[in-house]
């Protein structure tokens, strides 16, 4: 195993989640909100400082999407699709 040093600033962990009965965060709109938001840091030419990154289940899944940033380590949830500008100046703060 090798360490290595992390090239970003930051990173926004999106849950994206779908589970077999159907709920999840992937089912209310997290895959679509990590791909806009990354969309939206890549048009702003800061994909190289910060990443949008899926993740599966962050243990919320009653609080809606949920989103954590590192390395603060900062969880959101309760996030929505209309939240998008929120969390792109969470993360490039």
């Amino acid at each position: 195993m090798k360490e290595s040093k992390n090239k970003f600033q930051k990173q926004i962990f999106i849950c994206c989640n779908e589970k077999e009965d159907g709920s999840g965060c992937g089912t209310i709109g997290g895959q679509i909100l990590r791909d806009d938001l990354k969309k939206m840091v890549k048009e702003k030419g800061l994909n190289q400082e910060f990443r949008v990154v899926k993740s599966g289940c962050l243990d919320y899944c009653t609080e809606g999407i949920t989103a954590v940033i590192y390395p603060e380590g900062k969880t959101l949830t309760e996030v929505n699709l209309m939240d998008i500008e929120r969390l792109f100046d969470e993360l490039t703060k």
